[in-house]
């Protein structure tokens, strides 16, 4: 069998622009006298699309396209995901009251759809995942669910040109947390074929072909294609980048790999043929090319290229590697940066800013707040107040002032604001509510400050030149960290960030990540002197807190002001996703009082006695 393997850009809601593309690609695969071409899952669609999935207009719109695309199958198969709506007339109903619903494949030749060796019409994705950003079983009946419905099981494979081919859907693969095990239905297949929509994320690649081999072995499958979308997808607060990566493998040997850097790609694999086996690797600065994809999609698709991209460019490092970032992805020319300077903004980093929109080619703005601080402090003095300089109402009057004006400048500039925000300041709350919290999209908002460190140097690598000047990036030596800039929000004299970085970004990613364990762990870990043994050692005396009294208080200042700072994440813009946690619907919170177990109050007391 030849296959024709398309991963395509799968737009949100773009129904008609992603038929087209699945047209095309069908003409494609008859032109290179394929026998089959696979879509990834809900490739008509798109797969985050919320509520709009309960739309009786809408399911019944996007069910049409299944005949449509099974028109185009004369002549050559095609398989493909997209939503079944209301299609099995032994169930009408689905458990929340609405038509049922399938996260479905199809697979049809010459002109119709093709039952699997069960009878059934399509394969029902079985196992759907409810975490992180995935609300699967609130918008689909799962396989499970329409077997006991139905009272039997319909995992079958399908048969085309006498060759049996099992499908499945994404989760379906990803199977250990289940007691399903779908591909297991499969050992006997002449080929399986897992059509994915699946979100990238930092070290995903790794996870992913580890998975896949491991499932060969496990299952005795000797041939599968798995076929990923490219593109981006949002749930309103996490935007989701899509690498592609789609693989094919024969006799259990890699012998396909797509673009794994968020294009679209397609390849032919013939399986009469014996392929080469092929190495993996995975594509340079991934990570640079999720964050410029996103942004390009994002400004396309939510936006239709019409704005102007408005950012605060302080000359620190946030703004500096955010304006790389919306340069590569969109051109100078969309781009309109501001210094809004005030008396505490250094020479330095003026200076930065103006260099820097210089070499990128962007038009800057100079300005200076200061005569609107005044002005609001006058207000503020009429309504019986006295402000003071410095206070935090003083310092917070800068920070909202530079949001009012940023959002002045979109207007006249028909823009959009860029956030600034990195995940650290976010956790913690370092930012002020409609100052530096506003913004349409938060490009690096997932990312802690030592992945900007990393980000820096891939900027500059790309562009050949210091776009990010190392006085804004830390110098390690031996246990020490030296810095020509430390990191300001340059609202006071004399100001440094409260942040003690590398230690402090490494701790909240564990809290984030491992929301089951989180501080009891840590507390565990340093009572017991492995935490002083690992790499957070060195930053542990660094920062002074190998003491136990000073690790504790530092511990529980994190903690608290994590938890008191969640009334602004709630109103972040939406952030790109590069990680196994990111604030808004993938690390969930709810908003109420700072809480400490019984058992954390005693692990704290034996750590102040380390």
């Amino acid at each position: 069998m030849k296959v024709y393997i398309a991963q395509i850009r799968v737009k949100s809601l773009d129904l008609a622009s992603n038929f087209a593309q699945i047209k095309q690609e069908v003409a494609n695969a008859k032109k290179r006298q394929c026998d089959l071409v696979v879509f990834s899952e809900l490739c008509v669609s798109g797969y985050l699309l919320a509520d709009q999935f309960l739309n009786d207009d809408f399911c019944q719109e996007l069910d049409s396209y299944n005949e449509r695309i099974c028109e185009l199958s004369d002549g050559i198969a095609i398989i493909f995901g997209n939503l079944a709506y209301n299609r099995l007339p032994e169930i009408t109903i689905g458990r929340d009251g609405y038509k049922p619903r399938f996260n479905a494949a199809f697979c049809c030749y010459n002109q119709e759809f093709i039952n699997n060796v069960a009878g059934f019409p399509f394969y029902i994705k079985h196992l759907n995942p409810d975490y992180r950003y995935f609300d699967d079983s609130r918008y689909f009946m799962s396989g499970i669910e329409v077997e006991h419905r139905l009272n039997k099981s319909i995992i079958a494979p399908f048969k085309l040109f006498d060759e049996l081919v099992g499908i499945e859907i994404c989760e379906d693969l990803w199977d250990d947390q289940y007691d399903l095990k779908v591909t297991s239905n499969y050992q006997n297949c002449d080929l399986v074929v897992n059509l994915s929509a699946s979100p990238y994320y930092q070290g995903k690649e790794y996870e992913r072909i580890s998975l896949i081999q491991n499932k060969l072995l496990e299952y005795q499958i000797n041939n599968l294609i798995y076929v990923n979308c490219v593109g981006i997808q949002n749930n309103g607060k996490n935007v989701l980048a899509f690498d592609g990566e789609s693989m094919a493998w024969q006799n259990q040997k890699l012998v396909k790999v797509l673009s794994d850097n968020f294009t679209s790609d397609k390849t032919v694999i013939d399986y009469s043929a014996n392929n080469e086996e092929i190495k993996y690797y995975v594509s340079d600065d991934k990570l640079l090319n999720c964050l410029i994809s996103s942004i390009k999609y994002f400004d396309e698709e939510i936006f239709n290229s019409r704005f102007n991209w408005i950012i605060g460019l302080s000359g620190g490092l946030d703004s500096t590697i955010n304006l790389a970032l919306l340069v590569l992805a969109l051109g100078p020319e969309k781009i309109r940066a501001y210094n809004m300077a005030s008396v505490y903004n250094s020479n330095q980093t003026k200076s930065i800013a103006s260099t820097l929109a210089e070499k990128l080619k962007v038009k800057l703005f100079n300005g200076s707040i200061e005569e609107i601080v005044k002005a609001n402090i006058n207000t503020l003095n009429a309504y019986g107040y006295q402000v003071t300089n410095p206070s935090l109402t003083y310092e917070n009057l800068q920070a909202r002032t530079r949001g009012s004006l940023l959002g002045s400048f979109a207007s006249l500039e028909n823009g959009v604001i860029c956030n600034n925000g990195n995940k650290v300041e976010i956790a913690l709350g370092y930012c002020t509510l409609y100052g530096d919290t506003i913004g349409c999209l938060s490009p690096i908002g997932d990312l802690l400050k030592t992945d900007l460190f990393v980000l820096a140097s891939e900027i500059n690598k790309t562009f050949d030149d210091e776009i990010i000047p190392k006085a804004l990036l830390p110098e390690i030596i031996g246990d020490q960290i030296n810095w020509q800039m430390p990191p300001s929000a340059e609202l006071k004299s004399d100001q440094v960030d409260p942040m003690k970085w590398y230690y402090h970004d490494a701790l909240l990613k564990y809290l984030i990540e491992n929301p089951d364990k989180g501080a009891i762990d840590i507390l565990e870990a340093f009572i017991s002197g492995s935490l002083q043994k690992s790499k957070l050692g060195k930053w542990l005396t660094y920062y002074d807190l190998a003491k136990g009294d000073n690790f504790v208080d530092d511990l529980c200042w994190l903690l608290k002001t994590m938890r008191l700072a969640y009334f602004k994440r709630i109103q972040m813009p939406p952030i790109i996703s590069v990680s196994k946690r990111t604030f808004g619907y993938d690390y969930r919170e709810s908003q109420g009082k700072y809480y400490e177990s019984e058992k954390f109050h005693k692990l704290c007391d034996m750590a102040r006695r380390v």
